[in-house]
């Protein structure tokens, strides 16, 4: 009898130890899986009533926490009293994967590198611990992640991580927004990784208004609501649009803006009202071209207003890109090449930044 307890004790370990490792081996097996099938990864955009552009992810499991989408920023961070967990600053998220079309299903994923802020913040800048670095990092994702800020009216923008393609739907079919960018090179800041691009010039309505000097630089912003010029580029600027627009009747300043029109007195089109277009023109040859939907903005019940502002003199850059001209423009942060892929405006196709279908296939 003892014989067979001993041979039948030693079946069991001999199976258990065989499911132990066969458990363990397909866990190994599903997690390469899920590394090796996830090419990209999408989140929302949303704009709040004050212009604060955040993204929703689901950290450490609870719901999901709302981050304020930050270009400059280089790191992930969340309140400091969140730093009092017993589990340190090792923080997990939750983000959905998607094929470019919809999203595919959650990820989680472990370990993050986190600071202590005053607000949640997903810093994107060019940074080993910023979201984008860490997010294509750990899942070995193609080096870029796109924006689409969305304006007022639209329910969310998106935010892709990872391999093309980002479709939005037009009326009538879907419109893949990496087809349709133009590239030039990035440039990065030394210290905090943040953006720039270098600028040549301004013109309004094709004519150049004024050029600027060599490593001339403008910063791209999601935390500033409306584009800075310095002060030597704001005044002249300001002037040459005060003198194409003269037709139009003025009402008095609303701040921050010095140049405000009646409401009702501009018609509009399909990509805003009707303005002088104002290009920034950019090393290479390239330009920005921003038409009215993103160059004038509602202020008050009365007033439409050139939505610049004036940045002063101290300005480390010459012009702070905001995030009012980036809504509904597409632009893609090619890490790998250090080059910036931009739409200019996507409504010219009848489409915006809240054309991503975020329903789960």
């Amino acid at each position: 009898m003892g014989s067979v307890l001993n041979s039948t004790t030693f079946s069991v370990l001999v199976l258990l130890t065989f499911s132990l490792f066969f458990t363990s081996k397909q866990s190994s097996i599903h997690a390469q899986e899920l590394h090796n099938a996830v090419k990209a990864l999408v989140a929302p955009i949303k704009k709040t009533n004050s212009s604060v552009y955040t993204t929703s992810l689901k950290i450490n499991s609870n719901q999901n926490q709302q981050l304020i989408v930050d270009l400059s920023s280089p790191v992930l961070s969340f309140p400091c009293c969140w730093f009092s967990n017993p589990n340190g600053i090792q923080t997990n998220v939750t983000i959905n994967s998607t094929n470019g079309r919809n999203p595919t299903g959650d990820v989680t994923l472990q370990s993050f590198n986190t600071s202590c802020n005053e607000t949640s913040v997903a810093g994107l800048a060019r940074s080993p611990q910023s979201l984008s670095s860490q997010l294509i990092s750990k899942l070995s994702l193609k080096n870029q992640f796109g924006i689409c800020m969305p304006d007022s009216l639209s329910p969310q923008g998106v935010i892709f991580f990872g391999s093309e393609p980002y479709e939005i739907m037009w009326p009538y079919y879907p419109v893949d927004l990496s087809k349709v960018i133009t590239y030039l090179p990035l440039v990065i800041h030394p210290e905090d990784g943040s953006y720039m691009l270098t600028l040549t010039g301004l013109a309004l309505n094709y004519t150049q208004i004024l050029s600027f000097k060599p490593g001339t630089t403008a910063l791209l912003s999601t935390t500033n609501p409306y584009t800075k010029l310095r002060s030597d580029i704001y005044h002249p600027f300001v002037d040459a649009f005060t003198k194409a627009t003269v037709a139009y009747p003025r009402v008095s300043s609303v701040e921050p803006f010095e140049l405000c029109f009646n409401y009702g007195s501009i018609p509009a089109s399909r990509v805003g009202y009707y303005v002088p277009l104002i290009d920034l023109m950019l090393d290479g040859g390239k330009n920005w071209t921003i038409f009215g939907y993103n160059t004038i903005t509602r202020a008050s019940e009365e007033a439409l207003c050139l939505g610049f502002v004036d940045g002063g003199m101290n300005m480390e850059h010459a012009v702070v890109i905001g995030a009012f001209q980036m809504e509904n423009n597409f632009l893609l942060f090619d890490e790998e090449k250090s080059r910036l892929g931009f739409s200019s405006t996507i409504l010219f196709m009848r489409a915006n930044c809240g054309g991503f279908n975020f329903t789960s296939v």
